[in-house]
């Protein structure tokens, strides 16, 4: 089985890495700890563009730690499975989907902000696209 968790280091990224910790899964399942760190090109109208590359720069860094640090928790917990990491530059929600496809996932698993009315309207949801993605 592939495991697909993607992250983004918030809490609500941390809460969806202890539940696949606290679930049992098959003996030589695979897990992607999986980050997009989105470029978001309102930083460049405001920055320096050495200054916005620095801040997006250090930010995959950070993913990347913490992607790693995810699924060495994984790979401790499931010592008969494997576990890798990866963080990327991309938009969340295609860079989510081109992973799930590509690699191919059997399950994603995502956190969710649970935003509500305007601020989801204007501000979308990774996790619904997912799962409408599947439909």
């Amino acid at each position: 089985m592939n495991i697909l968790l993607a992250v983004d280091n918030s809490p609500h990224s941390k809460v969806a890495a202890d539940v696949v910790l606290s679930r049992q899964f098959p003996s030589g399942s695979n897990f992607k700890v999986f980050c997009a760190v989105e470029r978001r090109e309102p930083v460049f109208a405001v920055m320096k563009s050495d200054e916005a590359n620095a801040l997006f720069n250090k930010a995959l860094v950070a993913a990347k730690e913490f992607t790693e640090d995810v699924a060495g928790r994984i790979q401790s917990r499931f010592p008969d499975c494997k576990a890798f990491s990866e963080a990327i530059f991309g938009d969340s929600k295609e860079s989510i989907l081109a992973q799930a496809e590509s690699w191919p996932a059997d399950l994603i698993v995502v956190g969710s902000h649970g935003r509500h009315g305007l601020p989801r309207f204007f501000l979308g949801s990774v996790s619904q696209t997912i799962l409408l993605y599947g439909q």
